[in-house]
């Protein structure tokens, strides 16, 4: 009886340490759920066994968002899913895991933008205009992955693609 009183009064240590740990992540509100989801895919993947990259993004997108909608948004998967295919996200091997042309695209150059302009990390809205180009489109979180993963350390810097 004693172990289980013990186990119990742990439980709201343990989820008072992941909810402290999950507000670090978001930091200090410059990281959207988005970015939270990338974050928390790498880390399923690195360390939490998940078989693939693929894996990982429906463990954490299911974590982060309750409601199928926020789970299968396609754009802010197929730029995390696209870095990861190109090798650009640390201890992920380069590999075929998505479909996606343009959201690949987009994040591919938004991470080409910060390898010469760092500091566009803290301005998404010049981050992907440098993504874009010249096509007139709205970002659709493919920039809060990026910046995310970058402002965490988890985007091989200094490697030209």
């Amino acid at each position: 009886m004693i172990r289980r009183r013990r186990m119990f009064s742990i439980l709201p240590f343990f989820y008072a340490r992941k909810t402290l740990r999950i507000q670090s992540l978001l930091e200090g509100g410059r990281m959207g759920k988005y970015g939270e989801a990338a974050v928390l895919a790498t880390e399923c993947y690195l360390n939490a066994g998940a078989d693939s990259p693929v894996a990982a993004w429906k463990i954490a997108t299911h974590r982060v968002f309750p409601k199928p909608a926020g789970q299968n948004k396609c754009c802010p998967k197929g730029a995390y899913l696209g870095l990861c295919e190109e090798g650009l996200v640390k201890g992920v091997p380069p590999g075929r895991y998505t479909r996606s042309k343009d959201n690949k695209f987009y994040a591919l150059e938004a991470w080409r933008a910060l390898q010469s302009q760092p500091g566009l990390v803290d301005d998404q809205t010049c981050l992907w205009a440098k993504a874009r180009g010249t096509k007139h489109i709205k970002h659709n979180e493919q920039m809060d992955v990026v910046t995310a993963l970058w402002r965490r350390g988890l985007l091989h810097r200094n490697q030209s693609r």
